[in-house]
C-alpha cells in the first residue's frame, strides 16, 4: 500500500509537472507575441525617425556642422536640424526591454527546470515498481 501511495503521489507530481511545462509554453507564446509586438513597435519608431533625418538632410543647406558621436569623437554631417539622439534612445529602449524579456524567461525556465529534474528522477527509480504492480 506504500508503494501505491507513492506510485499516486508521483503521478500527481507528473501533472504538476505537465502543468507547469503547459505554463511555460503558455509563457513562450506570451512573450513572442510581446516580443515581435514590441519590435514591430521600435521598428516604426526606428524608419520614422530615419525618415525624419533623412527628410531633414535633404533640406539642408549642405554647410556641414560637426555632431559629437557617442564615443566622444566628432563626426561631420551634413548640417540640419535633426537628431541623432534619438536612434540611440530607441535602440536603448530595445535592448532593456530584450534584457528583462531574458530575465523573465530564465526566471521561468529555472522553475520548471528544478520541478522537472527531481520527479523526472524519481519517476524512471520507480518505474520497474510500477510496471510490477501493473503486472500483477
Amino acid at each position: 500500500m506504500s508503494e501505491y501511495h507513492t506510485v499516486m503521489e508521483l503521478t500527481y507530481r507528473v501533472h504538476t509537472v505537465m502543468e507547469l511545462t503547459s505554463e511555460y509554453h503558455t509563457v513562450m507564446e506570451v512573450m513572442s507575441e510581446y516580443h515581435m509586438s514590441e519590435y514591430h513597435t521600435v521598428m516604426e519608431e526606428v524608419m520614422s525617425e530615419y525618415h525624419t533625418v533623412m527628410e531633414l538632410m535633404s533640406e539642408c543647406d549642405g554647410a556641414d556642422v560637426r555632431v559629437p558621436h557617442c564615443d566622444g569623437a566628432d563626426v561631420r554631417v551634413p548640417h540640419c536640424d535633426g537628431e541623432y539622439t534619438v536612434m540611440e534612445e530607441v535602440m536603448s529602449e530595445y535592448h532593456t526591454v530584450m534584457e528583462e524579456m531574458m530575465s523573465e524567461y530564465h526566471t521561468v525556465m529555472e522553475e520548471v527546470m528544478s520541478e522537472y529534474h527531481p520527479v523526472m528522477e524519481e519517476v524512471i527509480v520507480r518505474v520497474p515498481t510500477v510496471m510490477e504492480l501493473t503486472s500483477e
